[in-house]
C-alpha cells in the first residue's frame, strides 16, 4: 500500500514533459561531451600527454575513430539490452554511469592509450543512451505526441553539437584543462539527477499505451492511423518507397482485427518501412557530415574567411534543427511522406545551386551562406521525419509483437529480429554511419571556383613552394617571374628586351658563319609555384593587420626598398603615375651635399673643445628622391600591382600552417630517384616540391619574459598582458571597459623599439590616462633599423667588411653592431618627448622588469611590478604590453626538426649557417630568405631591402637547379653572344668578346 501511495504521490515524475526533457538533456549531454573536447585534442596530446608533434594528428584521428567504432558496434548490443529489460529506465541510467567513468578517465589520464579507451567508452555510452533513451521515451509517450517529443530530442542533440566546440575551445584557452573537466562533470551531474528523477508509468498505463497503438484510439493519430505502417521515404529519391504500400493490411490491423495473419503481415510491412526510414536517416546524416567536413575548409581557402566565420557557416547549416519539435508535430498529424519527399527534392536543387556559386564577391558569399541554410533546413526535415517514423514504428512493433505472442503464432527469423530495441538501434546506427562515411563522401561535394580547383592531385610536384606571404615572400615570387631584373639589366637593355618581346617573335635569327637559323621562343615557361601562409590567403595579410592594429600611417623604410624586381624606382614611379606623391613623407636630416675640401679644412680647424660640430652626411643630395617614406596604403597598393603584373594572384596562396619539412626520395612521386621536399601542413595534406623558400620573418613565436610571481592561463601567458605581436584588440577590452567607466588607467609598456613608442602614442590617443615605458637600455634614435653607413655612399665598404669577415661569428658581431638594438625614428621621438613633457608618458631607460604580481583591488585585478633598479611611486597597472621583439632561433622551429636530424647544420645567435646561395647546405635546396638569412645577407636581412637581395640570390640558385623546358636560353646556346644580346638577354659588352674570338 505504501508503495502504491509512493507511486501516486508524484505523478509529474512520469509526465511526458519531464520524460522528454530528460531524454533531450541526455542526448544534449552526449553531444556536448563529444564535441567539447575536439578543439583542444591536439593541444591535449602535445601539452598534457607530451606526445611528439609528428604523432599528434594520428592520435587525434584515432580518438575520433575509436568513438565512432565503439558507437557502431555497441548500437546493436544496446538494442538487445533495451529489449531484454522490462524497465527501460535502467539501461538509460546505466548509460550515464558509463559516461561518467569515461570522462573521468579522459580528463585524469596522462596516457594516450587511456584517452583512446575513454573515447571508446564515450561511444559505447552514447549508443546506450540513444537507444535506451528513445526506447524509454517511446514507452512513456502517447503516439499523438511522439513527433513533437522526438523533435525536442533532436533539438537537444543539435544544441550540444553547436555549443560544444565553442565552449570547449574557449574554456580550455582561457581557464585551462580542469575548467573544462569541471563543466563536463557539472553537466553530467545534472543529467544524473534528471535520470533519477523520472519514473516509468504504471504497468497498467504502459499496457494501455500499447493497446492504443494497435487500436488507434487517438483522434489526431494521423501518423499511426491512416498513415502508419507505410513507407516513410528518404532524403534521396532513389531510397523513397511508396508510402501507401501495404496500406490495406495496416488499416485492417489498426481497426482492431484479431486475425493473426493480419498482424504478421502488418509487422512485415512495418519492417520494410523501418528499413527505408533507416536508409533515409543514414543518407541525411552522411550529407550533413560531408558538408561539415568540406565547408569550413572551402570557405577558409576560397573566401579567405577566419575559422570563426567558418563556424558561422556551420551554424547556418545546423540552425534549422531547432525547428525539430514543429516538424515532428506536423509529421505526426500528416505523416512523413510529403515532408521527406519535399526535403529530398529541395536538397538536391540546393546542392546543384551550390555548385554554381563560384565567385568570391560579397553577393556570392551571401548566397552561399543562404544556400547552406536551406540545405540545413532540408536535412532537418528529413532527419526529424525519419526519426519520428522510426520511433513510431518501434512503438507499434511492440504492440503487434505482444498480440502475436498472445496468439501463439511462431514468427520467422527475420521478424524475430525485428524487435523495438533493434529498430531503435537503427537510428543511432544511421548517425554513426554518417560520422564514418560523411568525410569520405565529402569529395563528391566539389565546389569549383574561378581561381582554383578544390580537388587537386595529391602527388602534384611544384617547382617552388614559398612559405610566407609577406613582403619577403612576394619579393621572391615576383623575382622568379621576372626574366630581366633591374639587378642584372640596365635601362637600355630593358627597352631593347621589351621591344623584342613585342615584335621579335616574328623574326628568326640567322648565324653569319654557320648559317644556322634559330627560332625565337614565343613564351618562356614559368615555375610551378605555391605559397603557404599561416595567417591569410592573401599577400601581406599579417603585415596589413599589424599596420592597422598599430595605426601606422607610413613605413620606416625608404623608397628604394620595395618588392618590384623590374625597376629600382618602381615605387616612386607608382606614386607619380597614380598622382599620390602627397603620400610621401621626407626623411629629414639624412640627405645632404658632399662635404667639400674647403669645408673639411674648416671643420678640422674648428675641432676644439666647445666648438660647433657639423654632422657627417652619409647620403648624397642626388639620392634625395629615394629618401622619402611611402604611406602604408601606397606601399600595399604597389605590392598588389606587382602581384597582378606577374600573375601572382590568390590562386597561388593557401592559408595553411607549415608543420613539417622533409627532403628525400618519395616513392611513387619521385622520378628517377630524384629527391623532393615533402611539405606537411595543418590541413593534413602533403605537398611535394623541388625547392622550398622559407620567407617566414622572425619565424619563432613571440614570448613574454618569465615573471616568477605572475599567474599563467592555459595558453601559457599571464592574464591582462600580451606580446605586441599577439594583440587582437587595442587597447584590451578590460582597459576599454575601465576607460568607458571613467576610471584612471595605467598601462605599462616594455621595450625600446619603434613598436613600443607606437603603442604608447596610440594608447594615449584612445583614452589611456598614463603610460609607463620601460627600456632595458638607453633610448636610441635612428632613421632606420641599421646605421646610415649601411644605406648611403659608404654601404659598399660596410658590406665588403661583412662579406670578407673570417667567420660567421664575426659576421654576427657586425650585425649586432650595425643594428644596435631597438630604436625610435626622429618622428616618434618628438611625439614621445611631447607626451613626456605633458606628464602622460613616464619613460625609464636602463630599467628592467624583474617580476610582476596580479593583485585584486575592489573586485578588479591590477599588476604590481618590481624593477631593477627599483622605481619609486609606481602605480598598479591595468595592463602590460611587451614590445620586446621576437628572438630568432631556427633550431627550435618544430617544422625544421626533421631537416635538422637528416641534414644537420649549425648556427650562431639563432641564425642558421647557410651557404652563399642562402641554401640550407649544398645539395639541399631549402632557401632561407629574410631574417633567417642574416649571416649571408647582412644587417638589413629582416627589412624589405634584405628581402630584395635575398630574392635575387634565391632566383639565381633556383635557375641553376631547375631548367625549364622550352626556355629561351636553350635556343640561344649555339647562336653566340650576338644572338643572345639581340634576343634581349645578353650583355652588350659580351659581343666584343664573341667577335674577338
Amino acid at each position: 500500500m505504501g508503495r502504491l501511495l509512493e507511486r501516486g504521490a508524484w505523478p509529474w515524475r512520469s509526465s511526458e514533459g519531464l520524460v522528454t526533457f530528460a531524454v533531450a538533456f541526455a542526448v544534449f549531454t552526449d553531444g556536448l561531451v563529444y564535441d567539447l573536447v575536439i578543439p583542444f585534442l591536439p593541444e591535449l596530446f602535445t601539452g598534457r600527454l607530451k606526445t611528439p608533434p609528428e604523432d599528434v594528428d594520428n592520435w587525434a584521428a584515432l580518438s575520433l575513430e575509436s568513438f565512432g567504432m565503439a558507437l557502431l558496434i555497441t548500437n546493436w548490443i544496446a538494442g538487445y539490452i533495451a529489449d531484454g529489460n522490462v524497465s527501460k529506465s535502467r539501461p538509460f541510467l546505466a548509460g550515464i554511469g558509463i559516461m561518467l567513468i569515461a570522462t573521468l578517465l579522459f580528463f585524469l589520464s596522462v596516457d594516450p592509450y587511456l584517452i583512446i579507451f575513454a573515447r571508446a567508452l564515450q561511444g559505447a555510452s552514447e549508443a546506450l543512451v540513444w537507444v535506451s533513451g528513445i526506447a524509454f521515451l517511446v514507452s512513456q509517450v502517447d503516439e499523438a505526441n511522439l513527433g513533437v517529443c522526438m523533435g525536442y530530442t533532436t533539438l537537444g542533440a543539435t544544441i550540444g553539437e553547436l555549443i560544444g566546440p565553442l565552449l570547449g575551445g574557449y574554456l580550455y584557452e582561457k581557464l585551462g584543462h580542469w575548467a573544462v573537466f569541471g563543466v563536463v562533470e557539472v553537466v553530467i551531474a545534472g543529467d544524473i539527477v534528471l535520470r533519477l528523477l523520472v519514473k516509468e508509468k504504471e504497468p497498467e498505463s504502459q499496457q494501455q499505451t500499447l493497446v492504443d497503438a494497435v487500436k488507434g484510439l487517438s483522434d489526431t493519430d494521423a501518423l499511426l492511423g491512416n498513415s502508419v505502417a507505410v513507407s516513410h521515404g528518404t532524403l534521396d529519391n532513389i531510397a523513397s518507397t511508396d508510402l501507401e504500400h501495404g496500406g490495406d493490411d495496416d488499416r485492417s490491423a489498426l481497426s482492431g482485427t484479431t486475425e493473426c495473419d493480419d498482424d504478421v503481415s502488418a509487422l512485415s510491412t512495418l519492417g520494410w518501412n523501418w528499413l527505408s526510414s533507416v536508409i533515409g536517416a543514414a543518407i541525411a546524416c552522411v550529407v550533413r557530415s560531408a558538408l561539415e567536413a568540406t565547408i569550413p575548409i572551402y570557405v577558409l581557402r576560397h573566401f579567405g574567411w577566419t575559422s570563426s566565420a567558418g563556424g558561422g557557416v556551420m551554424f547556418a547549416l545546423l540552425l534549422p534543427m531547432v525547428g525539430g519539435p514543429l516538424v515532428g508535430k506536423y509529421t505526426t498529424l500528416n505523416g512523413p511522406r510529403w515532408f521527406s519527399t519535399i526535403a529530398s527534392l529541395a536538397c538536391g536543387v540546393f546542392m546543384v545551386t551550390l555548385g554554381f556559386l563560384t565567385g568570391d564577391d560579397p553577393t556570392t558569399q551571401t548566397l552561399f551562406v543562404v544556400n547552406i541554410g536551406f540545405i540545413g533546413l532540408c536535412i532537418s526535415l528529413g532527419t526529424t521525419t525519419q526519426t519520428t517514423a522510426i520511433s513510431a514504428a518501434a512503438q507499434r512493433a511492440e504492440a503487434l509483437r505482444s498480440r502475436i505472442r498472445a496468439s501463439g503464432v511462431e514468427l520467422s527469423w527475420e521478424l524475430k529480429m525485428l524487435t523495438p530495441g533493434m529498430m531503435l538501434s537503427g537510428l543511432s546506427t544511421a548517425w554513426a554511419l554518417g560520422l564514418f562515411l560523411g568525410p569520405a563522401c565529402g569529395s563528391f561535394f566539389h565546389f569549383s571556383t574561378n581561381q582554383e580547383a578544390m580537388a587537386e592531385v595529391e602527388d602534384e610536384v611544384y617547382d617552388v613552394i614559398i612559405v610566407g606571404a609577406g613582403p619577403c615572400g612576394l619579393s621572391t615570387a615576383s623575382r622568379l617571374r621576372e626574366h630581366t631584373p633591374a639587378a642584372l639589366f640596365t635601362d637600355e637593355e630593358h627597352r631593347r628586351f621589351h621591344w623584342i618581346g613585342k615584335y621579335g617573335k616574328n623574326v628568326n635569327l640567322k648565324h653569319v658563319r654557320s648559317g644556322k637559323i634559330s627560332q625565337s621562343c614565343h613564351c618562356r615557361p614559368e615555375y610551378k609555384m605555391l605559397v603557404l601562409d599561416a595567417t591569410d590567403n592573401k599577400w601581406l595579410g599579417r603585415w596589413n593587420h599589424l599596420f592597422k592594429m598599430y595605426d601606422i600611417s607610413h613605413l620606416r623604410s625608404p623608397m628604394l626598398w620595395h618588392v618590384d624586381p623590374l625597376d629600382r624606382d618602381a615605387l616612386l614611379a607608382h606614386a607619380y603615375h597614380h598622382q599620390r606623391e602627397d603620400e610621401l613623407v621626407e626623411i629629414r636630416n639624412c640627405v645632404g651635399k658632399e662635404i667639400s675640401k674647403h669645408a673639411s679644412k674648416k671643420m678640422a680647424k674648428g675641432r676644439v673643445c666647445g666648438g660647433k660640430q657639423e654632422a657627417r652626411i652619409s647620403i648624397n643630395l642626388r639620392e634625395r628622391n629615394d629618401y622619402y617614406t611611402p604611406s602604408q596604403a601606397l606601399f600595399r597598393d604597389h605590392c598588389m600591382d606587382v602581384a597582378g603584373r606577374y600573375n601572382l594572384g590568390e590562386q597561388l596562396i593557401r592559408k595553411e600552417t607549415l608543420q613539417n619539412l622533409d627532403y628525400g626520395e618519395v616513392r611513387g612521386v619521385s622520378v628517377d630517384g630524384a629527391k623532393l621536399f615533402t611539405v606537411t601542413t595543418d590541413s593534413t595534406r602533403h605537398y611535394y616540391a623541388k625547392t622550398v623558400v622559407l620567407a617566414v620573418g622572425p619565424a619563432n613565436t613571440p614570448k613574454i619574459p618569465p615573471l616568477p610571481s605572475a599567474p599563467l592561463t592555459a595558453s601559457g601567458t599571464p592574464p591582462q598582458a600580451c606580446h605586441s605581436m599577439q594583440i587582437k584588440e587595442f587597447p584590451d577590452p578590460i582597459v576599454k571597459w575601465r576607460i568607458a567607466a571613467g576610471r584612471s588607467t595605467n598601462v605599462l609598456i616594455i621595450g625600446g623599439g619603434l613598436t613600443s613608442a607606437q603603442l604608447a602614442v596610440l594608447a594615449l590617443k584612445r583614452g589611456v590616462t598614463k603610460i609607463w615605458h620601460l627600456m632595458r637600455g638607453p633610448m636610441r634614435v635612428k632613421h632606420f633599423d641599421v646605421d646610415l653607413s649601411w644605406m648611403g655612399k659608404y654601404k659598399n665598404a660596410e658590406q665588403a667588411r661583412f662579406w670578407t669577415a673570417d667567420s660567421d661569428i664575426e659576421r654576427l658581431e657586425i650585425i649586432k653592431e650595425a643594428r644596435g638594438g631597438g630604436s625610435l625614428t626622429p618622428t616618434y621621438y618628438k611625439k614621445v618627448k611631447k607626451y613626456i613633457a605633458s606628464g602622460h608618458i613616464e619613460l625609464h631607460n636602463n630599467t628592467s622588469l624583474v617580476d610582476a604580481e596580479l593583485k585584486e583591488v575592489d573586485g578588479s585585478r591590477f599588476w604590481s611590478i618590481k624593477t631593477e633598479p627599483p622605481l619609486a611611486e609606481v602605480p598598479l597597472f591595468d595592463y602590460i604590453y611587451f614590445a620586446t621583439g621576437i628572438q630568432t632561433d631556427f633550431a627550435c622551429l618544430p617544422y625544421l626538426q626533421t631537416m635538422l636530424q637528416k641534414y644537420p647544420i649549425h648556427g650562431h645567435g639563432g641564425f642558421p649557417c647557410i651557404n652563399e646561395d642562402l641554401m640550407w647546405k649544398d645539395g639541399v635546396p631549402l632557401f632561407c630568405a629574410g631574417r633567417l638569412g642574416a649571416l649571408q645577407l647582412g644587417p638589413a636581412a629582416p627589412n624589405i631591402g634584405g628581402a630584395k637581395v635575398a630574392a635575387e640570390r634565391v632566383a639565381w640558385a633556383i635557375e641553376d637547379i631547375i631548367k625549364l623546358n622550352g626556355s629561351q636560353e636553350g635556343h640561344n646556346q649555339d647562336s653566340g653572344e650576338l644572338a643572345s644580346y639581340l634576343s634581349g638577354h645578353g650583355n652588350m659588352y659580351g659581343i666584343l668578346e664573341d667577335e674577338s674570338n
